[in-house]
């Protein structure tokens, strides 16, 4: 569990931005929370998929080191993965250490984009609603040691364990297989806000649905400041536009009209030399 541990004990030191359309801005300084998906239902949803076969690759090999009663344990591990991969759901947003970086603009903002920077204490809300904050994971060895972590936090003894301290040990798990992303995705520098959930269980609170590319995604709010609180992003970039300066007077006159200030949020243009 020490992997585990040290990975949930992370914290950013400087703000992390999530990636959105201009109606993901709307609702997000409207509502102040921000939509977790299903993690089968994001742009990279076999991402979760990678994890999960990571991991079960990970037990298939160290079951072949094992003597005999052992690699059946192994082998019931394996089996276990495949059999309720549908029965969890991990809701899940997106943040990067990065503010303006092509591919996120292109997986998550489309044409008319922005990304809403939140500073490390604008996360303590979410904390408290049963969110886990995590950095992901991208190298190779990092990630074998994480799915060794995953694999004995699963197949070792719970005798003994009470049934919240089983669940809190099957979300951890979660988390950390949430947190697993391809090497190839390294430059995207990402967190996420994990939140794990066991199907037959208590419903989720805050549960909905919206329409997507298959039919339904299950998300929920994660809620960034409460309601007496206000909420105010440390900045927002504007992404790859056509027309920045129409882009950037639009977002100002829009700042001017929630917040009453043009100057309460600092706008910042996108750098990146692509347009839409």
């Amino acid at each position: 569990m020490k992997v585990i541990e040290k990975l949930l004990g992370q914290a950013p030191t400087t703000p992390l931005y999530h990636y959105t359309t201009s109606e993901g801005l709307r609702g997000i300084l409207s509502t102040k929370s921000i939509w977790a998906s299903s993690v089968f239902h994001l742009n990279d949803s076999l991402e979760f998929r990678y994890s999960l076969n990571l991991i079960a690759s990970r037990a298939q090999e160290r079951a072949r080191t094992k003597d005999a009663a052992e690699k059946i344990e192994y082998e019931q591990f394996v089996s276990a993965v495949e059999r309720n991969r549908n029965s969890f759901q991990v809701y899940v947003a997106s943040f990067s250490e990065e503010p303006d970086l092509l591919s996120q603009w292109l997986a998550y903002s489309g044409a008319n984009g922005y990304s809403i920077a939140l500073s490390p204490d604008q996360f303590s809300t979410v904390k408290e609603e049963g969110f886990y904050l995590v950095k992901c994971e991208y190298d190779p060895d990092q990630q074998k040691a994480m799915a060794d972590a995953f694999i004995d936090a699963m197949i070792s003894d719970m005798e003994g364990e009470t049934y919240e301290q089983t669940k809190e040990i099957v979300f951890k798990s979660l988390v950390i297989a949430a947190a697993m992303k391809h090497p190839g995705f390294e430059r995207e520098a990402e967190w996420r806000l994990v939140k794990p959930s066991i199907l037959g269980g208590a419903t989720v609170n805050g549960l909905r649905f919206r329409s997507g590319r298959n039919g339904l995604v299950p998300y929920v709010a994660a809620t960034i400041a409460d309601e007496k609180a206000s909420f105010l992003p440390a900045n927002v970039h504007i992404g790859p536009n056509s027309d920045m300066e129409a882009a950037e007077l639009a977002l100002r006159t829009y700042i001017d009209f929630f917040y009453s200030d043009p100057d309460a949020i600092a706008v910042i243009p996108s750098k990146t030399p692509y347009r839409p």
